[in-house]
Parts: structure tokens; C-alpha cells; sequence
């Protein structure tokens, strides 16, 4: 049996507008699921933190995302999930989960801006910015600072991995999660340079394989 035919991924997604006009299209969570083992859909194992959405759509072409304005942004309360289609990225979060015997992962990003390229992320980070001088686009952001605090108390005794990869653009994202997690343990595997962590898609290792070592060997000193 295969990866994805054990594990399935939901994602709720939306869009940014102002005045009428798309100025962003987002997800805010991925949900990773077993779908052979799950018993219970509300227990979450972990939660890893990522850059940013990349590929990520819904697997209906004609799903009709719901829209949030700008003026008046909140994603409080219940989020839609729907069915998504998988990537590399979540193919490697599956590794770890089936590893872990994981039955429940969910992902939120330092930006909810869905963006496949990242070397065009900066742009469409710039071209936010003509549209507010807020950062609604993150849940690291003070405008979402309530959403986050419920976030991190829900999974106040759950792992936490950190790889969101080294993107300049993110790094102000990045120091308010690192920040927001100052009191908690969480996992990821560091470059030189804070506050970045290795992205599952580095080349320079496996990043699987090192992630792994960190948690088996975080345990073994309990």
C-alpha cells in the first residue's frame, strides 16, 4: 500500500479581497490524516509549522472558496475542510507521521498566501503590502494573535515541528513563532543562520531521517 492511499490531506481555503477584488488566495490549515487508523477526527497527534501553502488546492476544480475582507478580517470559529491534493512536502510529513504511528497532523504556515514558486513569494508579499499595511495573510501576525493563542493551547502538550525552510521575506513570521513557542519544545532541524529551520524538500540531507533522529533522541533523555 502506498503513502497516499493510506493518508489523506483536507485544507481549509479562502480568499483575501477588498473592494470586491481577490487580492489573495490562502489556506490556513492542512489536516494530514491515516485514513486506516483514525478513530477519532477531533484527537490531533502534532502540528508542524511551514512557509507557505505552495501547491496546495482543493481537489474540486469547482469548489467556490469562501471570501474574507480585508477591512474586517477573522477566521474565528469552525473552517471548512475539503479535500486536497498532496505534494512532495506532505508526502514527507506522512514519513514522519507513519514513523510516529500518527493518526492526526495539522499544518499552518507563516504565510497563508498559496504561492507554488518560492522565489515569487516576495513579490506576492509586496504586492500585499499595497493593499494593507496590516499582515492578515499570517496567523503570526497581531491582527490573528487570538487565533494563534487558541491554536497553541489546543496542542499545549502535543510535538511541534518547525520547518519552514529560509525565506528572507518570512524571517519577520518566523521570530514572532519562535517567539510565540519561547516557552514550549518543538522540533526542527537548524540551518546556521536563526531563525530558520530545514525544509522537508532540502537537498543537503534527509531531512526525514534527521527530524526522526531529534525526536527518537529528544525522548531517549526523558
Amino acid at each position: 500500500m502506498g503513502i497516499y492511499d493510506q493518508f489523506e490531506c483536507y485544507g481549509h481555503f479562502y480568499q483575501i479581497v477588498k473592494e470586491g477584488k481577490v487580492i489573495a488566495c490562502c489556506r490556513s490549515q492542512l489536516d494530514i490524516v491515516d485514513t486506516q487508523r483514525l478513530t477519532n477526527a477531533s484527537s490531533i497527534d502534532a502540528l508542524a509549522i511551514m512557509m507557505n501553502p505552495g501547491t496546495s488546492k482543493p481537489c474540486d476544480e469547482n469548489y467556490i472558496e469562501p471570501q474574507v475582507d480585508i477591512m474586517s478580517f477573522r477566521l474565528h470559529g469552525a473552517k471548512p475542510l475539503v479535500s486536497t491534493i498532496p505534494d512532495d512536502t506532505q508526502k514527507r510529513l506522512m514519513k514522519i507521521m507513519k514513523y510516529k504511528q500518527w493518526t492526526h497532523m495539522r499544518v499552518i504556515n507563516l504565510s497563508d498566501i498559496r504561492q507554488p514558486k518560492s522565489a515569487k513569494l516576495p513579490g506576492e508579499l509586496r504586492k500585499y503590502k499595497t493593499h494593507s499595511s496590516n499582515h492578515e495573510h499570517s496567523i503570526f501576525s497581531d491582527e490573528r494573535k487570538d487565533e494563534l493563542a487558541a491554536i497553541l493551547e489546543l496542542y499545549e502538550d502535543k510535538p511541534i515541528i518547525v520547518a519552514w525552510g529560509s525565506q528572507p521575506c518570512l524571517s519577520q513570521y518566523a521570530k514572532a513563532c519562535l517567539k510565540a513557542l519561547e516557552n514550549r519544545d518543538y522540533y526542527g532541524v537548524s540551518t546556521s543562520k536563526v531563525p530558520y529551520f530545514h525544509h522537508p524538500l532540502t537537498r543537503q540531507f534527509s531531512w526525514i531521517n534527521s527530524l526522526i533522529a531529534l525526536m527518537d533522541k529528544t525522548v531517549s533523555a526523558l
